[in-house]
């Protein structure tokens, strides 16, 4: 059914222009096709009303079906606006989810770079550490180049001291008897002297002296104090020295004739002695004074306080040993 354009009831006819009447011309019939005519109109009343009747209720369906469309769709954009609103609340969750995960990210971020400032100064200490050991093993290599030098200087030494052993073992070196000298060095101490015999031409006499032991009043002594040489007989001898302590009868001096004498200072007396068995001219006397140790008076003194040479009256030595105030105030 078309709405747009009207279309006339099948009764009508429009009027011809070749028709002989005019337009304000009415036709006469005869009274039986009246009656035919009148019943046309009805019918076409009828079906114009019926037309209407149908037009009405197309319309009305029409009408119908686009208010349920309407609906519909309005029940539709209501379920679509509820799934919107669903969708939003869902879009702020995850909008407030994602914030905090932006902060929680953030965090991390910074947690992040504080790690990596962390890795950083750790990189630099273990960079520091490895110039550190960089230069500790370069160290170590020239200490080691050094110890592996010293090892092989004192391995070239001690075969040059083992050769050095052996040419002294067969050479059979010997000691003259060692001569004691007529000077006291000090209290019960003397220097002798003896002859290193049967060192080849060639070799380091005074070396060959000073490793050369020898056996002086049944002490023995590795090797010299000091080694000399001496032109005699028209030739060099190596002279070893030594000082030698203990068993020395001639130069064991001692004290005696103690006596008291004036007091010295606050509760201290002077207390005097002379010293006996001195071996003049030989014998230094304020050497031999000031080694000679003393008992007296229930103390042991390893040398005098003072000494003096009396010229004939001896040599003197003086102590100053605290007494009683009674004795001295």
């Amino acid at each position: 059914m078309s709405y747009g354009r009207y279309t006339p009831p099948p009764c009508y006819t429009a009027p011809n222009a070749n028709s002989p009447l005019l337009p304000n011309e009415r036709l006469s019939s005869p009274p039986a096709s009246s009656n035919g005519i009148i019943r046309v109109i009805k019918w076409c009343f009828v079906v114009l009303v019926l037309g209407l009747v149908l037009f009405s209720w197309s319309r009305e369906q029409t009408i119908r079906a686009h208010q349920d469309a309407v609906s519909k769709r309005e029940q539709a954009v209501l379920i679509q606006e509820r799934a919107v609103a669903r969708r939003e609340e869902v879009v702020l969750h995850k909008e407030g989810s994602l914030f905090t995960l932006e902060v929680q990210l953030r965090q991390k971020e910074h947690a992040v770079r504080d790690s990596e400032d962390a890795v950083a100064r750790r990189e630099n200490a273990v960079y520091a550490q490895e110039r550190e050991v960089s230069r500790r093993e370069q160290a170590i290599s020239v200490r080691e180049r050094s110890v592996v030098y010293r090892e092989d200087t004192v391995r070239a030494r001690e075969e040059a001291m083992r050769a050095d052993d052996e040419r002294r073992i067969r050479a059979h070196l010997i000691w003259t008897d060692p001569v004691a000298e007529q000077r006291c060095l000090s209290y019960e101490k003397r220097m002798y002297h003896a002859e290193l015999q049967n060192v080849p031409e060639g070799e380091n006499a005074q070396k060959w002296c000073m490793q050369t032991s020898i056996n002086i009043h049944g002490i023995a002594y590795d090797h010299p104090d000091s080694c000399t040489m001496v032109q005699a007989d028209g030739g060099m001898k190596v002279i070893g020295h030594w000082t030698v302590t203990g068993n020395e009868p001639t130069c064991r001096t001692w004290w005696g004739n103690h006596e008291k004498k004036e007091c010295f200072g606050s509760h201290q007396r002077r207390v005097e002695a002379h010293l006996y068995n001195h071996q003049q001219p030989w014998d230094n006397w304020s050497e031999m004074c000031f080694s000679t140790p003393s008992d007296f008076a229930w103390q042991s003194f390893a040398h005098p306080d003072t000494c003096e040479n009396a010229g004939t009256g001896g040599i003197i030595g003086s102590w100053f040993i605290n007494v009683d105030t009674k004795e001295c105030p």
